[in-house]
């Protein structure tokens, strides 16, 4: 949350704004970090997640992915295990929060109005200065009351002050960028064994009840976690619903435009400087007392002088500088003609209306003024967009006078001459019972209205609800089919294809564990490929490093070996196991590094302060989460995160 509202630029708070701060805070009064409503996902020391912190965290995560990638869906999110993840940084944050309460660290009312006052986001767009009901409006866009932002705020600042305290004091030894250097350049040859479905036997199509056996152990009530597996196997919850739309788009058929009137709009604009750019000259005047004095001034200044030069040297002080100003600021009429019909870098004498001048031009933009025409279309759509919004502003008070009249959806529709659409059962991605996705119906209706449709009552009508910025809905849910497991017919060809890959990765397992055995037994590698029926390759590698099979999960591995040791079998997919050994390792060459070294991985380049402030920070943090081993309820954290029926 914090992190959003601090991404529009920060800027310096009045004492007035402090005090309104203040006395909001004061009114509300002020709490622990994740007081929540005692339905607590996780207990971290003395801290508390609650389902509403946890599942506000996971819907605005989502809605950030979603607004860099509008393909990731809901169900992409349950895939990726992002719930898994928010729960993970919110149990990192809380565990941080409690171990500096027991170190006495504090945060003062001033320190959290301060840092509150240099959000933008609290601030009237109009006037720039703080404003309570938009701050209000915003925490309320983010699921916020002001109290659970305040504390928010205090857990923010306070995790902030044990971080800086951990790192910021951290002086780096003289060989750390030695040893950094050596253990991110250090290579290693390693050798691995990789055994994948290529050889098995063909395996027998699976009986129903071997595919109801294998879809029950991936029940949502059988595991102690979630994963993408579980989410095969539940039929999501569907509803159907009627929805009226006013839309300024459906009303512009309907609009014709005057062009005489666009054209005094566009006479309006000209004049009081709304379109194009006008005519700016930069340009030096000295005032001088006669025309003589002018011309043999011009003339050095064509000579190469400065007017500033040339000033001193006659003892003339009427030296005046201006900088991108327009004809109209000069108040010497003819002065101002003069200096707009010279170019960038001449000179001249001038006379003006009270006095001569020598004036040396620096800089000369001209006027740039689109025509008419090059207008029309912009204004033209502008002039329709407007007349389309009268028409739907008119079109929605004959509906809701009509509703008021008849009290139902379907009869003020009829009166008032407004469509009505009827959807069917449909879930909250618009997919339908065929779970197939339609990109068209989801664009139309996912980013909003499908949202909507999923928090109200069955049988109630909405308000009006804005959309799009400037459209309008009312939605009424007719039925709603609860979130359901699915029976074996529906899924069944799903559950087909995982059931065999899991044979396969059960079969791989096993041949995996007798090759560790043999490898155990001295055999050699090579030899253990043969009886496995895998292959072995090599590859010479630094920790960031990956080639072919020897994916960055199996590099990684491989750095935390011992030369001349398997490591336990790796599963690096459904269908790849792998085993591998270390058979030398290269130092890199201290010679080579050089002062501005850096260390890239996964895409990013970081400093050795970066490093070490990370390095420090990822060692407290699972200091701080082992000290207080926290404790999860998995089923209020499903509900949490919408997974399960049972929603409170």
């Amino acid at each position: 949350m914090l992190s959003i509202l601090r991404s529009f630029a920060k800027s310096p708070a009045a004492f007035v704004i402090i005090g309104l701060l203040v006395l909001a805070f004061a009114a509300y009064g002020v709490g622990g970090i994740f007081t929540g409503s005692g339905t607590a996902v996780v207990v971290v020391g003395s801290e508390q997640i609650s389902m509403r912190e946890l599942a506000r965290e996971h819907d605005r995560q989502l809605r950030t992915i979603q607004s860099q990638n509008p393909g990731f869906t809901v169900e992409d999110a349950r895939a990726e295990g992002l719930g898994d993840m928010v729960l993970n940084g919110m149990v990192n944050r809380s565990a941080f929060v409690a171990r500096a309460r027991e170190l006495g660290l504090t945060v003062s009312a001033g320190q959290r109005v301060r840092a509150a006052a240099d959000i933008q986001a609290f601030r009237n767009p109009a006037t720039g200065e703080f404003d309570r009901t938009t701050m209000e409006n915003v925490l309320l866009q983010n699921g916020y009351t002001l109290t659970e932002f305040d504390n928010e705020l205090i857990a923010d600042l306070t995790r902030a002050q044990l971080a800086d305290t951990l790192t910021l004091s951290t002086q780096l030894p003289s060989t750390w960028d030695e040893i950094a250097y050596l253990h991110a350049n250090e290579s290693r040859t390693i050798r691995g064994l990789f055994i994948d479905g290529g050889g098995l036997d063909a395996i027998d199509d699976p009986t129903d009840e071997q595919l109801q056996a294998y879809i029950d152990e991936n029940r949502l009530d059988s595991l102690p976690f979630i994963n993408r597996e579980v989410l095969l196997y539940i039929v999501p919850e569907r509803r159907s619903f009627t929805l009226i739309r006013f839309q300024v788009a459906d009303f512009l058929r309907d609009v014709e435009v005057d062009e005489s009137i666009l054209r005094e709009t566009y006479d309006f604009q000209v004049d009081n400087g709304f379109i194009g750019s006008p005519a700016l000259r930069s340009y030096t005047q000295l005032t001088v007392p006669d025309e003589d004095t002018a011309n043999a001034v011009a003339a050095r200044l064509e000579a190469g002088e400065t007017l500033a030069d040339v000033a001193a040297d006659l003892g003339l002080t009427a030296l005046v500088e201006q900088t991108d100003i327009q004809i109209f600021d000069i108040p010497d009429t003819d002065l101002g003609e003069a200096v707009f019909n010279l170019p960038q870098g001449a000179s001249a004498a001038v006379q003006g209306s009270f006095s001569w001048y020598a004036v040396e031009v620096s800089a000369a933009t001209d006027e740039v003024m689109p025509t008419f025409e090059d207008m029309l279309p912009e204004l033209r759509e502008q002039a329709a967009g407007e007349a389309a919004t009268d028409l739907m502003y008119a079109k929605i008070d004959a509906f809701q006078n009509a509703r008021e009249t008849t009290g139902s959806m379907e009869d003020a529709a009829a009166e008032a001459g407004v469509p009505i659409e009827f959807f069917g059962a449909m879930d909250d991605l618009g997919r339908t019972a065929d779970l197939q996705f339609d990109f068209e119906r989801y664009t139309t209706l996912g980013a909003e209205i499908l949202p909507s449709v999923f928090q109200q009552f069955q049988g109630v009508e909405t308000d009006l609800i804005d959309f799009n910025g400037s459209d309008f809905f009312i939605v009424r849910v007719d039925e709603v089919q609860p979130q359901r497991n699915a029976e074996l017919d529906e899924v069944r060809d799903i559950a087909d294809a995982r059931w065999r890959v899991a044979q396969i990765g059960a079969e791989l397992e096993t041949r995996a564990a007798d090759a560790v055995a043999q490898l155990e037994a001295g055999d050699d590698l090579d030899l253990v490929a043969l009886t496995s029926n895998g292959r072995v390759e090599t590859t010479t590698l630094t920790r960031s490093g990956s080639a072919g099979m020897f994916t960055p999960l199996a590099v990684f591995q491989a750095f935390e070996l011992e030369p001349g040791v398997y490591s336990d079998v790796i599963e690096l997919s459904d269908t790849m196991r792998a085993i591998l050994i270390v058979d030398d390792v290269m130092e890199a060459d201290p010679a080579a590094r050089t002062d501005a070294f850096t260390v890239s991985g996964q895409g990013e380049t970081y400093t050795l302060s970066q490093i070490a402030s990370n390095t420090i920070l990822n060692a407290a943090q699972s200091a701080v989460i082992g000290d207080y081993a926290p404790t999860i309820d998995t089923r209020l954290r499903d509900q949490a995160l919408g997974l399960t029926d049972d929603q409170q």
